[in-house]
């Protein structure tokens, strides 16, 4: 797989209209590895989205109360991250 995924939304400002397929995201999300994550998603998407880890002596990957997953977002593979209890979404 390539990194090809990008942004999509997070929850908090999610589209009310599809508050059910987020839902069946958080359904079916599997947990996976800092590394799965940064093979799909570039460094640069996640630096734009988490701007502020820059300044701070910790990393998103090192951040103990952040987790990463995969999961299906209208039928097509996506990755989240969740921090702070808001899922950040990535799709193709």
């Amino acid at each position: 797989m390539n990194k090809a995924f990008t942004y999509y939304g997070n929850c908090v400002s999610w589209n009310p209209q599809h508050l059910k397929d987020l839902e069946k995201l958080i359904d079916k999300e599997v947990e996976i590895e800092y590394s799965e994550l940064t093979a799909n998603v570039s460094q640069e998407e996640l630096d734009s989205v988490f701007p502020f880890y820059k300044d701070l002596p910790i990393t998103l990957e090192t951040d103990w109360s952040v987790r990463y997953f995969k999961s299906i977002l209208f039928g097509k593979p996506c990755y989240m991250v969740r921090h702070s209890a808001i899922e950040y979404v990535f799709t193709l």
